[in-house]
This record gives C-alpha cells, sequence and structure tokens, in this order.
C-alpha cells in the first residue's frame, strides 16, 4: 500500500479526533501474560483499564494497544523557547483517547470529566492559574474573555513559567499538554491562553492534534 501523502494524514487525524472514526465491537477484552501473573486489559473508545495494581497507565495497557496495531501520536515539531517545557494545548476527550506518549496532559478546566476514571483524573496534575477562576457564570463572551486576561495579567509570564517548569521537572522535563472541555478552541480560554502567551513571549502554543 503506498504512503499517504501529508494533506491525506492530516484528513485522517482530523477524522479521528472529530469523533468519525468508531469500531463496530465498542469493548475489547486482552489477557496479557507478564512477569507476575495474568491481568485483563479492557479497551474501549474511552481509554483503556487493567486489573493489575498499577496506578494509571501500565505496560499491560499498552501491549494489548499495540496488538491492535495501533499507534500513538507523537509530540508535535514545534518546541518551546530556551529553557522553557513545550506547550500545547488539546481537550479532554481527544487527547485521554489518544494517550499520546512522551508528554504530561495537564488539567486546567474548573472540573474534571466525570466519565474519567477517578484515580487517572486524581493523578493528574492540575495548573490552577490557567483555570478560570470565578468566571464559570460570565455569559458575555468580551467580559469573559477581559477578565479572564486580567487574571493571567495579575500572575504574569515569570510565575508561569515557574510553574510550567515545576509539573515539567516533576514529570521527567517533559512537554506540557494543557486540557480543558471544548473540542474547539476558540470556544475555549485554552484559546485565550495560547494568545495571551503568544503575545507576551511571542511563544506559539499549538493544538497538540
Amino acid at each position: 500500500m503506498p504512503g499517504l501523502s501529508d494533506r491525506s494524514l492530516a484528513k485522517a487525524r482530523r477524522l479521528l479526533d472529530d469523533g468519525g472514526v468508531r469500531e463496530v465491537t465498542p469493548v475489547r477484552r486482552f489477557v496479557v501474560q507478564g512477569d507476575h501473573g495474568s491481568h485483563t486489559v479492557t479497551v474501549t473508545a474511552d481509554g483503556a483499564t487493567c486489573t493489575c495494581s498499577t496506578y494509571g497507565a501500565c505496560s499491560h495497557q499498552e501491549a494489548a494497544i499495540l496488538s491492535m496495531g495501533a499507534t500513538r501520536p507523537s509530540w508535535p515539531a514545534a518546541a518551546g523557547s530556551g529553557s522553557r517545557p513545550r506547550l500545547s494545548t488539546w481537550y479532554f476527550r481527544a487527547a485521554l483517547k489518544a494517550n499520546p506518549e512522551g508528554v504530561v496532559l495537564i488539567r486546567i478546566s474548573l472540573g474534571k470529566p466525570r466519565w474519567l476514571n477517578p484515580r487517572v483524573a486524581a493523578a493528574m496534575p492540575y495548573i490552577e492559574e490557567l483555570a478560570p477562576a470565578g468566571l464559570f457564570h460570565v455569559e458575555d463572551d468580551a467580559e469573559f474573555d477581559r477578565r479572564y486576561r486580567d487574571r493571567l495579567d495579575g500572575f504574569g509570564v515569570e510565575l508561569l513559567e515557574r510553574r510550567f517548569a515545576e509539573v515539567a521537572q516533576a514529570n521527567g522535563g517533559r512537554p506540557l499538554v494543557l486540557l480543558c472541555f471544548e473540542r474547539d478552541r476558540r470556544d475555549c480560554h485554552r484559546g485565550m491562553f495560547a494568545q495571551w502567551w503568544l503575545e507576551q513571549t511571542g511563544e506559539i502554543v499549538p493544538e497538540f492534534g
């Protein structure tokens, strides 16, 4: 089979991210024989779970996913400036379904996905400074934008750089993917942050997917 063009690959990724691909069998189960016995891995559209005691993702889940012929997305080419951790944004549903390698998924929303395993949600790093605290009930878009920017201005670039560095260092120096709920970041505060960060630092914060 000939390789796909970059345009076709990009379209395929959009189809996946937009929910245009679904497996006819909603649940797939695998038995994985490891060094310490057998474990059952269940794979659904929302991710994978394992009967082992590992907190969060484990090698058994990865082995099951690899046996399906699946590949995980990799970090995009754009990098951060200087010593700053690389940043990107994405939305929960796509990020947790893809479970990309080599990055840290960061919650910047006020709430957590109700459908997410509570243990996984509790283990996910949280950057409170980027959450729209106190703005949840602001219905006017312009007012929300102004007040959220005021919040970011109050923290400033230097404080946020320190927070990013702390989280990255605690997770092996991996790039950070900032997550919230909206599929289109033009409708979300993560897009406002990306624009603010560009204006303040000249650094583009791409959408991961």
